[in-house]
């Protein structure tokens, strides 16, 4: 092993007086003590920095959902939920929070009921074409999944206000929307 100090090599030998860094075993290891100090500090959990909301990414996705949601029948609410439900537990993962007792079993009942009552209100077939909603939705929980706690209740609000605006604009200029459901 190479010395750590100038103090170490013979007097007035090559290198006297050189301090040298310790050597490192791996950059690896580097890289996990590093990433552990800045999730852990002295024992407390610190959050790492928050990015920025990305709204343009969020409206985009509401104004796709509003594209959706008339083949939908009734059922796109319900596919939202489902989608955030899916979309939060994935992004609490990417955060690595750790999943607390229970919360599995929470949510596969939320999806589960979600599921049944989009097939219910979308008369089956919308409720299928719902499931595009459940991956929009899904979606954009992960894109907001390193924002703020408040901008990530900013983007579940964006995903029900924008494709009602949406639908407000659209009536205001005359769109003719006549869906007919059975004969």
């Amino acid at each position: 092993m190479p010395p750590t100090s100038g103090d170490d090599e013979p007097p007035g030998g090559h290198g006297a007086g050189i301090t040298h860094p310790p050597m490192a075993a791996t950059d690896a290891a580097n890289e996990e003590a590093t990433l552990e100090r800045s999730i852990t500090s002295g024992g407390v959990t610190t959050r790492p920095p928050v990015a920025a909301l990305k709204y343009s990414a969020h409206v985009i996705v509401g104004i796709a959902i509003a594209l959706i949601a008339p083949f939908t029948a009734l059922a796109w609410p319900f596919a939202l939920l489902v989608g955030i439900v899916i979309g939060s537990a994935d992004a609490a993962a990417m955060r690595g929070e750790p999943s607390r007792a229970g919360d599995g079993f929470v949510r596969g009942l939320a999806v589960t009921g979600g599921v049944l009552a989009m097939l219910f209100l979308g008369a089956i077939i919308g409720g299928l074409i719902a499931f595009i909603v459940v991956a929009l939705a899904s979606f954009s929980e992960r894109a907001a999944a390193y924002a703020a706690p408040t901008d990530r209740g900013v983007a579940r609000i964006l995903l029900f206000v924008v494709p009602a605006i949406t639908w407000i604009a659209l009536l205001a200029l005359g769109v003719n929307v006549d869906i007919r459901i059975g004969s």
